[in-house]
């Protein structure tokens, strides 16, 4: 049938059977991977129609090329045999012909011919152990002025090799600093050509090859033999053949001698005791051969070529994983696949008690909304809304375990140690909160209606493991104080962040609540207590909350909507989308008395627990603009004035008692 064999880029050397469809991108989920960030996740197919081979860019942002021609977005092409298909940084062709020359002659830059086996095995005159220590002066060498001279060329020869490669991570570029140094090295180089080993079959395959004429062509053939290939790597020793027209181990080798090769060299790429490929050098002068320290040069310069080589490998390796793990953290919370990865979450079944806090929130009356949306949209106001949301859970070392719809179910102090489990999780449903405020005044701009989360926690123990079956199987937690989670925010409205006894009570001196009345759910026999949190300390000096409020002007109307987020160093801290200045009296005039130098700002506070409104009074002291998600004031507040009890709920450990009953509070 075919193969495509890469002949440029990060795969140079690899071969790829034409089979079906193939898809190519940077995505591991393509058949074939292009571990290069310029390639698009999807950047092009390849498939089969009627006798010919066909190529489509599927809309990359880079392009897709048959020599220099750039093909048309999502539009199929007719892919002729040996036609070069460039991607980004890697170059393929579709071999058709799948006999051995065919496929040799493929090489970069340019073409090779490994000749069949001779008639007589090559008898070994001068070779040297590939696997020996080059960076060392060996005892011998240090005897003589002209061996510390040959050993300190080569020292420097490999260190300068060990330079060139050091920043450089992709295959095709090493074996481009390795030909431009083979030439420097060796002044009587004519060619140089590597081979390297396929990992899965474990042919030497052409990988790279340069003449030091560039102006001769590049399609010349280069022949190497296969017996010498055979006797390098098996015996893992570079050979050296002073004049390879007369050596008597290449006596039946006859495109040796019709290439007119003088003195060649030919050296293993080992990384320990790993063989990657070959190196092949030759010279056609008759005055000048290599000769035994020129050998040992080229075992040095392969020797670190082939640890460059193999970091370069390693190194698309860890890019691979780390694309799978982003992959697999888009379907599963990157806390369990890092768990899986890692062995610390178990693939078999069963599980193990766990103590922590779950979590769960909704989007209020979604499902009524969604009705007079267009399905697309309802998809994409999800994952709007659920990016700000699993980010704030990941924020706050929480596990986001499931989508159920339009709501979220997270867990804390189960993948991995919490000791701080319950606030976090409240200071989630405290970010989350602040997070869907913007969220929504971003819709409205966008002429969309807003929408409100309702959140419930319960701390306690629960089962944690694999549910399932052998084939397919969940990690997931599971028992009645999960359950008692789902229903206790089943009870929250908008704005709201409900917790049980159990959460309340651990962290009952960092949070300001109110106690609401006591309610009888599903699976319990006797009523619990749920408390609306409505302020979590963060540090000594900062209180996170999320209370909406109304913003009033001097004769008590409505002049804005805003959302209190927090109290620091004794000044409150409020969003709002109005256009305040503190440096233009008109965008102050709602809030400025006369009796007052600085500008007040009355909230009336948005609390559904309690009958009657409740305000607060503050001086402004500054305003600060901010654009993320979308442009808002920050506007700091300080001496601080409230009628009744209301500042309790501004402080660390302050409580006050709902006035209204479960009826009097609707969920939406």
């Amino acid at each position: 049938m075919g193969h495509l064999y890469f002949s440029a880029g990060p795969q140079t050397g690899q071969t790829v059977p034409l089979k079906g469809t193939l898809t190519i991108g940077r995505s591991p989920g393509n058949l074939i991977c292009l571990p290069d960030s310029r390639a698009s996740r999807k950047h092009a197919r390849i498939f089969e129609k009627g006798s010919s081979w066909w190529i489509e860019d599927l809309g990359s942002a880079n392009g897709t090329y048959i020599g220099t021609q750039r093909l048309s977005p999502n539009t199929p092409a007719n892919l002729p045999g040996n036609s070069d298909v460039t991607i980004c940084s890697s170059t393929f062709r579709i071999v058709l012909d799948e006999s051995e020359s065919t496929l040799e002659k493929t090489a970069p830059q340019m073409a090779g011919v490994i000749t069949g086996e001779e008639q007589s095995k090559p008898e070994v005159s001068l070779t040297m152990d590939a696997s020996r220590n080059l960076m060392e002066i060996s005892e011998s060498e240090k005897k003589s002025e002209k061996g510390l001279n040959d050993a300190i060329r080569r020292l420097q020869a490999m260190v300068q090799v060990s330079v060139d490669l050091g920043g450089v991570s992709a295959r095709h570029e090493i074996l481009e600093k390795v030909m431009e140094r083979i030439f420097d090295v060796f002044p009587v180089a004519d060619r140089a050509f590597v081979l390297l080993r396929h990992p899965h079959t474990g042919e030497m395959l052409p990988a790279a090859g340069r003449k030091r004429k560039a102006e001769e062509s590049a399609d010349e053939t280069f022949a190497i033999s296969r017996t010498i290939i055979k006797a390098v790597t098996q015996n893992r020793q570079s050979m050296l053949s002073s004049d390879a027209m007369t050596d008597q181990r290449f006596g039946a080798q006859q495109s040796i001698a019709n290439l007119q090769i003088r003195s060649m060299m030919c050296a293993p790429f080992l990384c320990k005791d790993e063989l990657i490929g070959v190196i092949s050098v030759d010279s056609m002068s008759c005055l000048q051969a290599f000769d035994e320290n020129d050998l040992a040069m080229l075992t040095g310069i392969a020797s670190q070529a082939a640890i460059a080589i193999k970091n370069s490998d390693l190194y698309e390796r860890v890019e691979e994983e780390a694309e799978k793990r982003t992959l697999l953290s888009r379907y599963m919370s990157p806390d369990i696949v890092s768990g899986v990865l890692d062995g610390t979450v178990p693939l078999e079944l069963g599980g193990k008690k766990a103590h922590g806090t779950v979590f769960f929130c909704d989007i209020l009356g979604f499902t009524r909304l969604s009705e007079t949306m267009e399905a697309e949209n309802v998809i994409d106001r999800l994952n709007r809304c659920f990016q700000l949301t699993t980010n704030v859970i990941t924020k706050r070392k929480g596990t986001v375990h499931k989508f159920g719809g339009d709501a979220i179910m997270a867990f804390w102090n189960v993948m991995f140690d919490d000791p701080e489990h319950e606030k976090n999780a409240l200071l989630a449903g405290i970010d989350m909160q602040k997070a869907i405020w913007l969220f929504d005044m971003e819709m409205q701009k966008e002429g969309n209606p807003p929408i409100y989360l309702g959140v419930g926690c319960n701390t306690g123990s629960f089962a944690a493991g694999n549910i399932g079956g052998e084939g397919v199987m969940e990690y997931t937690v599971i028992g009645d104080n999960v359950n008692l989670a789902q229903r206790i925010e089943s009870k929250a409205g908008r704005w709201q962040v409900l917790i049980s006894e159990s959460t309340f009570g651990t962290i009952r001196s960092d949070i300001s609540a109110v106690a609401l009345p006591q309610v009888l759910l599903k699976g319990k026999s006797q009523p619990i207590n749920i408390y609306s949190i409505r302020a979590v300390r963060e540090s000594d000096h900062c209180m996170r909350m999320a209370i909406p409020a109304r913003i009033l002007d001097a004769k008590r109307k409505p002049a804005g909507s805003a959302m209190i987020v927090g109290m620091e160093n004794n000044e409150l801290l409020v969003q709002t989308g109005m256009d305040i200045d503190m440096q233009d009296s008109a965008s102050l005039r709602v809030f400025t008395k006369d009796t007052r130098a600085n500008p007040v700002m009355i909230l009336e506070l948005n609390l559904p627990e309690f009958s009657s409104a409740r305000h607060i009074i503050g001086i402004v002291q500054s305003v600060e603009t901010e654009t993320f998600p979308t442009e808002h004031k920050l506007v700091h507040l300080r001496n601080l004035q409230a009628s009744d009890d209301t500042l309790t709920i501004l402080q660390p450990g302050g409580l006050l008692n709902s006035e209204k009953t479960w009826d009097q509070m609707p969920r939406n």
